[in-house]
């Protein structure tokens, strides 16, 4: 037979129908299409495709799991369009995933300018796993885009790759399942392969072969009608490789030598390429036969002419049922016509099933080239390889685990896990053992498992014969582990031990060098502390886009901590451009939460919101567990500043949820302060208390500048009535602010304390406070903090009667507030101009109120002058996605361009 008779399914095309409506409508789908062996996915989906062009006018991307190309950086997405794979700087290295998928994202948006966009993924369970993970980034970011995705699936394949495939298509697409064929449908198929058979015959053959369209046809020519009807036991349907013996055996020694090469070398290799390495003379006559056979077909014409086999399964059974020794030969002629070293390595690799210290040694060395070009993926690659071919089990192990480091480091968190738990274990724990499963378990979010296992690791590198290099780098971790859980007596000496060791093993370790820098913020020598970081100024351009990441974003940190915003944007800025060029290691979302954090202090709420977003959905691709707290904090603030209620809570669960599974210190700075600030913007001033828990003394998360939770506990014990104990706090916070000399915690100090004046009637010294504050905030482009300040001080002006200066204050808070869209720190400045005489219409609300996330930073960046092009870049989004959300903002907002919007948000609030 040349290929699958096709009978049924209309119920299975019908569902697949409305996936192409929907898209049609501008609503991107999913459809997961699954089967058992034989069930006819990829019949279903070629007759799909081939009623396309009758229904819908689309541009269609194929592409086919191969068993080849498994392990094959991007194998499956390089079927699509030479375009996606694009290499960092001509050397061969892949990017990551996530980097992937943004190019992805673009040419897709760039294909779909001409009409919808089919992207059909057959035999998943053979895709690699950088091409679905790309896919996936890249699917997940889709909105308003006509593009419809098809994926083919073995339903008992599901792993955690396709698993996010499964969730997605459950909020945009469909699942579909492919039964068994009926017996009516199997009566047609009988027809349709010239062998009719009786209703009664039909219904035996789907109670025995499950309606298996592939094991019913092959009963179906082997047995007549009779023997179906009336054999009391019907034979077991004849295994694939049965059947696949019987095409090879009505083929020549050409025709069998051709199907064989095609096997080694992959499923649509080049015809002239599989006749060499099978060494056929004519492979145009041997590639007839094998069609003529039903095991291959072809397509383009020349010395383009592609070969694949029919069904997935034919290849499969022809590879497996190589003789051992055929295989490996075929495999070594191979990677002599191999383009490339790493093509003919992975073929010499395939050729032996025994150890080759050699060829281990050659995977090795190509790993470590990968590495150092932040190819983390293909590293990953080429370690597990040397892994399998190196004949010293330590070394073996040793290996794996660098694999799983790479997968770590590039940011495949799942990946890694699951690397980690296929690595077999020798003998006792080794340090690099200690220190990867450490810091996976950290970035996980299991900081006591991270910190007993570092412990460990580090005991085992310290020991007489250990590598002063591999104790250096879990020194270092160990740090974070203390960092994170608020003991800095134990990330200090962490930090020494990391500095020491690196210098006996004469490496240089960024990290140890930001981690002592840690030490001497916490202990008040804030200048020291950044001094110690400036040697990352001092590095190439290059060499800051992959060298010490996670230093510089331990210095960023600190950048912010210490009100120093401009820095804080200069860092940030590097780390994009690193994301953006090689792929996000596991801080690249980090960084837009800080920058978000920033934008949120400077009143940047529009931009704040936006940067949170594309933190928390960079964050979730990747896996990160660790710094899940950090990604809607400023997110969580700026909505409950502005009384988006629904939205507040959405992103407060998220971080305390996040804080529960994490459970340190941390992560419990940042869900105490978003439950306080969502408690005080609401007006619940005993929850706001009762939201931050106070010890006999300050933590380090509790110095000044870290959390805001402490200054919302006094402001609502303030409101309360509490003097004293406000009194208490706010002389705690001076103290620890005045030692370092941190502006705008004294800033928020003598607000607090101006509050504490005025609540004592000593309206001379409140006002003296209430300018200080203004002062400090003003300096630092603060301007929420300022209008808190000039409300503050306005209302208390008001109750002494001096009320020019009370109304010249609380409109600046009034106009401030409105810009800001803070509606719930409005009202009570109304309330107060309105005790003045002064009518509430005097301010004018933000023009951007009502308009959601997403189309906030949409406008904000269109505002800023940015292309449709460049803002789907900045966003991770498809252009469609963003002239949905444009459009939207036009509609809301009463504008119908680019100029008109850009004119609205630079008029001056109230004008």
């Amino acid at each position: 037979m040349s290929s699958m008779p096709f009978v049924g399914r209309s119920a299975v095309l019908d569902a697949m129908q409305r996936c192409v409506d929907a898209t049609v409508a501008h609503r991107p789908q999913l459809c997961l299409l699954h089967g058992g062996p034989g069930a006819g996915k990829t019949s279903v989906l070629q007759r799909f495709l081939d009623g396309l062009p009758d229904r819908l006018a689309a541009t269609v991307l194929r592409a086919s799991g191969s068993r080849v190309e498994a392990t094959t950086g991007y194998g499956l997405l390089s079927q699509f369009d030479r375009r996606f794979v694009p290499l960092l700087d001509g050397s061969g290295a892949f990017p990551a995933p996530t980097k992937a998928g943004v190019d992805l994202l673009a040419t897709l948006d760039d294909l779909q300018s001409a009409g919808p966009v089919v992207v059909a993924v057959d035999d998943a369970r053979w895709a690699d796993d950088a091409s679905l993970q790309a896919l996936l980034f890249a699917l997940r970011r889709l909105r308003r885009d006509r593009i419809l995705t098809i994926v083919a699936f073995r339903p008992d394949e599901l792993d955690a790759d396709l698993d996010g495939y499964r969730r997605l298509a459950a909020e945009h697409g469909t699942d579909v399942g492919l039964d068994g064929l009926t017996a009516a449908e199997l009566l047609e198929l009988g027809r349709l392969v010239q062998r009719p058979i009786t209703p009664r015959g039909a219904a035996r053959l789907v109670a025995h072969t499950g309606g298996n369209p592939l094991y019913a046809t092959e009963l179906l020519l082997a047995l007549s009608a009779d023997q179906l009807e009336r054999e009391q036991l019907l034979p077991a349907p004849e295994r694939i490789e049965g059947a696949v013996a019987r095409m090879q055996a009505a083929c020549g020694d050409p025709g069998r030598g051709l199907i064989a090469a095609v096997a080694v070398l992959d499923d649509r290799c080049e015809l002239g390429r599989a006749a060499a390495v099978a060494g056929v003379p004519d492979g145009a006559a041997a590639a007839d036969d094998a069609r003529r056979a039903g095991l291959l077909r072809d397509s383009g014409v020349g010395p383009a002419t592609t070969l694949q086999f029919v069904h997935p399964l034919y290849e499969s059974a022809v590879y497996s049922g190589l003789p051992l020794a055929e295989r490996a030969a075929l495999h070594r002629a191979a990677a002599r016509r191999a383009e490339g070293e790493a093509e003919a390595l992975r073929h010499l690799g395939s050729a032996t099933a025994v150890p080759e210290p050699a060829l281990a040694a050659r995977a090795v060395l190509l790993a470590d080239r990968q590495r150092g070009r932040w190819a983390f993926g293909a590293a990953a690659e080429w370690y597990v390889l040397a892994a399998r071919l190196t004949d010293d089990l330590a070394d073996r192990e040793v290996l794996r685990w660098q694999a799983v480091d790479c997968l770590m480091q590039g940011g495949e968190i799942r990946r890694a896990a699951w690397t980690a738990d296929e690595t077999e274990q020798y003998g006792p724990p080794t340090a690099w053992r200690c220190y990867v499963t450490g810091t996976l378990a950290l970035l996980r979010g299991n900081a006591a498992a991270a910190d007993r296992l570092l412990e460990r690791g580090w005991v085992l590198a310290s020991q007489d014969g250990g590598d002063p290099a591999v104790a250096a780098t879990i020194a270092a971790h160990a740090g974070l582990v203390a960092l994170v859980a608020a003991d800095m007596d134990a990330c200090d000496r962490w930090a020494d031990r990391a500095l020491a060791a690196s210098a006996r093993a004469g490496v240089e370790l960024p990290l140890a060098r930001v981690l002592a820098a840690y030490g001497l913020w916490f202990a008040g020598d804030t200048e020291g502390a950044l001094a110690a970081c400036g040697f990352l100024d001092e590095l190439d351009e290059e060499a800051r886009l992959i060298v010490g990441i996670d230093a510089r974003n331990g210095r960023l940190l600190l950048r912010l901590w210490n009100d120093d915003h401009a820095g804080v944007r200069a860092d940030a800025a590097i780390m994009d451009r690193s994301l953006r060029r090689y792929g996000p290691s596991v801080y690249g979302a980090v960084s837009m939460a800080n920058l978000a954090e920033v934008e949120h202090r400077c009143g940047n709420w529009d931009a704040a919101l936006a940067l949170s977003e594309a933190a928390m959905s960079l964050g979730a691709d990747l896996g990160h567990s660790w710094h899940a707290c950090s990604y809607p904090m400023a997110a969580a603030h700026v909505c409950a500043a502005r009384g988006d209620w629904d939205d507040a809570e959405r992103y407060v669960t998220a971080v305390s949820a996040a804080a529960v599974r994490n459970g340190d210190a941390a992560s419990a700075g940042y869900a105490q302060s978003v439950q306080a600030a969502l408690a005080f913007a609401r007006g619940e001033l005993e929850a706001t208390v009762d939201a931050v828990p106070v010890g006999g003394r300050y933590g380090p998360h509790d110095v000044p500048g870290v959390f805001p939770c402490r200054l919302l506990r006094i402001d609502a014990l303030l409101a309360l009535g509490r003097l004293e104990e406000a009194a208490d706090a706010i002389e705690v916070l001076e103290s620890a602010a005045g030692r370092r000399s941190h502006r705008s915690s004294l800033a928020a100090a003598a607000r607090l304390r101006g509050q504490l004046a005025a609540a004592r009637a000593d309206r001379a010294a409140a006002s003296a406070h209430f300018e200080a504050a203004a002062a400090g905030f003003g300096a630092l482009g603060m301007p929420f903090e300022l209008a808190r300040t000039e409300a503050a001080h306005g209302a208390t002006l008001r109750r002494a009667g001096k009320r020019r200066q009370a109304r010249l204050l609380l409109t600046r808070a009034a106009v401030a507030f409105s810009a800001l869209g803070a509606r719930p720190y409005l009202e009570p400045v109304l309330a107060e101009l309105a005790a003045l005489g002064v009518a509430p219409a005097a301010t004018a609300d933000r023009p951007l109120r009502g308009l959601t996330p997403q189309e906030l930073a949409v406008a904000r960046l269109v505002y800023e002058g940015r292309s449709n092009k460049e803002v789907a870049s900045e966003l991770f989004v498809s252009v469609k996605t963003v002239e949905f959300h444009l459009g939207n903002v036009y509609a809301k907002l009463g504008v119908r361009s680019r100029a008109q919007l850009t004119r609205l948000l630079a008029a001056p609030a109230g004008s």
